[in-house]
């Protein structure tokens, strides 16, 4: 086996997904809830992004995490939210493992998942550059991220 060239894993592969081809979609979330199916997640990597402000609770619902084993979803809150929280919803299968880092108005906190949760809630005053990271074992939805709001978030 030769050595790789720099830049490349020890298979000859670029180690950028993007490069490989092995990015999945971009999906957006504007104001509605939106379901994500296992076949929008065509890479290994696919990326939700937040286009509008919520005017009413929304959720964004996950595949069953059995259905969708080493795949990653990256969620970007990219527009301030001001009046409304959004919910990230693994209900079709498996529950929230990890926690997400709030920086809530003047402090900051580690919120965890029980390992049973099956909703983190973004609350109210979101604000742009907020992140949630979810990763599928073929079981449960590994999760973590940074969270800027007023509200601290909540799994339940």
């Amino acid at each position: 086996m030769a050595i790789p060239l720099y830049g490349q894993n020890a298979d000859g592969d670029n180690l950028q997904y993007s490069a490989d081809g092995k990015t999945g979609s971009i999906i957006t979330w504007g104001d509605a809830d939106v379901t994500i199916e296992p076949g929008d997640l065509a890479g290994v990597k696919t990326s939700v992004y937040s286009t509008a402000a919520a005017t009413a609770s929304r959720t964004l619902y996950l595949p069953d995490a059995a259905k969708c084993s080493g795949k990653e979803i990256e969620i970007y809150l990219a527009v301030a939210s001001d009046a409304e929280q959004n919910d990230i919803d693994t209900a079709a299968g498996g529950a929230f493992v990890g926690g997400v880092l709030s920086i809530a108005t003047a402090t900051a906190s580690i919120i965890q998942s029980n390992g049973s949760n099956t909703i983190l809630t973004v609350n109210d005053n979101i604000e742009p550059g907020s992140w949630v990271k979810v990763w599928s074992n073929g079981t449960n939805w590994y999760v973590t991220g940074t969270i800027l709001c007023d509200a601290a978030p909540a799994f339940s």
